[in-house]
């Protein structure tokens, strides 16, 4: 399965050696940045081109320094101004820190377009007037992206991204790079590191994206699998049985469905329970956040079901919907018909309730008239310098996504998976065995397939089911509702 973008035009040389002007950030940061021009339209690079900002952090050890590495923490969503205190001593003497705003968001020719609060993170849970609702909706979405989102939103596939990260690099003066992509990074450098394989030094891929199943897919298996997975960790917080905690949110959320509870921070209905629910599975510190939640939301306590959802990010604004739905329209193949989308909803609202079949609602991608950029799947041929890393209970990028990546990349790549749940399992992870491996590998270390066994945080586990009757540990209700 090589990696191809068919019809391209080459990426324009940029000469070797060339020096960009760094200066200060249009933003406050320690960093320096600076613009990189890409064509807007690889297929026609008389269209134009898209100033994307560039920050760096250089070096803190100049004479250890190996090279660049770009990061990107995933999203999709600007990064020119992340900070990388996280970081061990080691990697930012190794390398200079490279990160960009990509096209469409951030500072890099932003795109704007009209989406309803209710659909700001683009999940499209179920609106109160059903399926034709949602065909609305979404319909609505798209018209209004057409409109106002200006010619940036019809190139902003990830495979156009890698490109661009090409044209930094040839930008840099560097003849490879190092890569350190999360979440959707990981799917930005599987392209990077299959379409232009010879110009890839370290590449480390955490908590991966299949590109087989972008974007469609993954929400489905996210929202489906993934979150079956991880919610017995939830259900052993609580100390109760899966059987009986997991019927008692769907109630939950059925119950705001018909009655929302008006708290001092918003209106909590049955969807921003979901979205409370699924966000709060990344971290196991969220998981007390979702007990209180839910045992305020049972005892009708307004307050403090408003002050746990606003935590877990229930009403989190953003403004980055549309440039969001630019990339996911534009990096896969979308139904067209209603009916597939109201049969799947159908069976995923059955096989998976709490959610109701939002994995395989209809996105405004169904009504996204411009044509799909070319797909980018692993290429098996090149250097063996890839390594994924990935939780066994991830419930947004599940290790199925890790095994099947390690498998179409073949012998380029190895597969350390970590006993654990949650979302991001390399630095953000308290896991000393997945952290040491990534950071080796990054240092030039070989890497290998292994397993790093799950450590005791007192939130899974033996430590963390102690608490059976429904007391307040560290002002979070832990027990039954």
């Amino acid at each position: 399965m090589a990696a191809t973008v068919a019809g391209l035009c080459v990426v324009p040389q940029a000469a070797a050696g060339s020096t960009l002007d760094w200066g200060a950030c249009p933003f406050p940061s320690k960093a320096e940045c600076t613009t990189v021009k890409v064509p807007l339209d690889y297929e026609n690079t008389d269209a134009g081109s898209i100033d994307m900002v560039v920050s760096r952090t250089r070096s803190t050890n100049p004479p250890a320094r190996r090279g660049v590495l770009i990061v990107n923490q995933g999203g999709p969503a600007p990064h020119a101004n992340d900070t990388f205190e996280i970081f061990p001593r080691s990697l930012t003497d190794a390398y200079d820190i490279i990160s960009f705003d990509q096209r469409g968001f951030g500072r890099s020719a932003p795109v704007r377009c009209q989406v309803p609060a209710s659909r700001d993170t683009l999940i499209p849970w179920p609106q109160p007037g059903g399926f034709a609702e949602d065909v609305s909706v979404a319909k609505q979405i798209a018209r209004n992206c057409v409109e106002q989102g200006g010619p940036v939103i019809a190139h902003m596939g990830t495979a156009y991204v890698a490109r661009d990260m090409e044209v930094l690099r040839k930008a840099l003066g560097e003849s490879k790079i190092s890569y350190l992509g999360m979440s959707y990074g990981s799917y930005l450098g599987t392209a990077y590191a299959s379409l232009f394989p010879e110009h890839t030094d370290r590449v480390l891929l955490v908590s991966v994206s299949s590109p087989d199943r972008m974007w469609r897919g993954h929400w489905q298996r996210s929202l489906g699998e993934g979150f079956a997975l991880r919610f017995p960790d939830f259900a052993r917080h609580v100390g109760q049985p899966v059987d009986e905690v997991y019927p008692r949110l769907v109630t939950l959320t059925k119950q705001l469905d018909r009655a929302p509870l008006q708290t001092p921070r918003g209106v909590l209905d049955g969807n921003v329970l979901r979205a409370a629910i699924y966000a709060a599975m990344y971290n196991d510190g969220q998981l007390p956040m979702l007990a209180s939640l839910a045992h305020a939301v049972a005892a009708g306590d307004a307050a403090t079901a408003g002050d746990m959802a606003l935590q877990l990010g229930a009403w989190r604004p953003t403004d980055r919907a549309a440039a969001m739905l630019g990339v996911s329209c534009s990096d896969g193949d979308w139904p067209r018909s209603m009916s597939v989308y109201q049969r799947e909803v159908h069976a995923d609202a059955v096989r998976y309730p709490l959610f109701a079949g939002a994995g395989s609602n209809v996105w405004p991608c169904a009504f996204w008239p411009y044509p799909v950029d070319e797909r980018v799947r692993a290429n098996p041929r090149g250097p063996q310098n890839i390594l994924i890393i990935n939780n066994v209970r991830d419930p947004s990028t599940p290790l199925a996504n890790a095994q099947e990546l390690r498998a179409a990349f073949g012998d380029r790549a190895r597969l350390v998976t970590v006993e654990q749940g949650g979302h991001n399992a390399y630095l953000y992870s308290p896991n000393v065995c997945a952290n040491d491996a990534g950071t080796a590998f990054l240092l030039g270390a070989t890497a290998h397939d292994k397993n790093c066994v799950e450590i005791d945080n007192g939130t899974t586990g033996a430590a963390g089911v102690g608490d059976r009757q429904g007391r307040v540990v560290d002002g979070h209700h832990a027990g039954p509702w």
